[in-house]
């Protein structure tokens, strides 16, 4: 007896059977994926379930007021941020009367915060009087820069209107 070798023959498969693999592969994965999901949503469940509808509710205050807070936490540090950057003009009237003549009296006040200036009308008895006020805001260090930007007779003396700079230094006190 002789000893053949033959080649075996090769199995066809249809297209319909690999269709039917693959649709029974998702299947089962999603069988799968959706078993956890579900069970750990029960397990969710029965934890609710185990506690009290008053504790249930407790926290969904809880979580209510937790969030109406947080947006009251980002107001105040918004407020926080403009009370930093705030400029104390304020200061600036008492550097004005501890530099003020007797017979020089500020009626009006304008402040530009991109400039820096404050705008200053007031009047005085006589024109004297003006510019010796002039003449010590001057000599003042924190002021950078001063000038006179209307002057004319008024109905009790001299009005006068003052541009003044100042040092930014002087509002961050």
């Amino acid at each position: 007896m002789a000893i053949e070798i033959t080649s075996k023959a090769k199995v066809k498969t249809s297209v319909w059977t690999i269709i039917l693999l693959v649709i029974g592969f998702l299947l089962l994965f999603g069988l799968l994926i959706s078993y956890f999901y579900f069970d750990n949503s029960s397990k969710k469940i029965k934890e609710l379930l185990k506690k009290s509808p008053q504790e249930v509710f407790l926290e969904e205050q809880i979580k209510q007021k937790e969030r109406a807070l947080s947006l009251y936490k980002e107001k105040i540090d918004t407020f926080g941020a403009l009370l930093a950057d705030h400029r104390n003009v304020a200061e600036i009237f008492s550097f004005l009367e501890g530099i003020s003549l007797p017979n020089v009296w500020f009626s009006k006040f304008d402040f530009n915060y991109a400039q820096q200036t404050i705008g200053v009308s007031g009047q005085t008895d006589n024109f004297i009087g003006l510019w010796q006020q002039i003449d010590i805001l001057k000599k003042e260090p924190l002021l950078k820069n001063i000038n006179l930007t209307s002057v004319g007779p008024g109905e009790e003396g001299v009005d006068f209107s003052l541009s003044l700079q100042f040092d930014p230094r002087v509002f961050q006190k």
